[in-house]
């Protein structure tokens, strides 16, 4: 027969180990709950949303008459308000919606024709 000592510390080394190693794992493991996980699910739900709709921004700046006119006044407008011209260009609205969506706008922004524009944005610069 085990002596009971032996028998107490067998029974509960696991239940010891499975606490640590889920307190570690939790930690380490960047799992989350509670008001973090609803902020990052959030977050992964308006990232998703706007890059589905990037494609009808591109389609109503290709169809929109007044393109070219718009495509320099955004190329004209300062790289930190480049943005602010796109919402101001229609492209950017939700379809449904009456107000232009900021992170719709920049990303959109990221794939209209300002080849100019792109290589400042991306603080790139000829060094010769």
């Amino acid at each position: 027969m085990k002596s009971p000592t032996r028998l107490f510390s067998q029974s509960y080394e696991p239940l010891t180990f499975a606490i640590v190693f889920g307190v570690t794992g939790f930690f380490l493991g960047n799992l989350t709950n509670g008001p973090n996980a609803h902020e990052s699910a959030r977050l992964m739900a308006h990232d998703a949303m706007v890059n589905a709709l990037i494609p009808t921004c591109i389609a109503l700046s290709q169809s929109d008459v007044d393109r070219d006119a718009k495509l320099m006044a955004i190329n004209g407008a300062q790289l930190n308000l480049q943005r602010d011209a796109v919402r101001r260009s229609g492209w950017a609205t939700v379809p449904g919606s009456e107000i232009a969506t900021s992170d719709l706008a920049a990303a959109c922004l990221d794939l209209l024709d300002l080849a100019p524009a792109i290589g400042l944005r991306n603080n790139s610069f000829d060094a010769g």
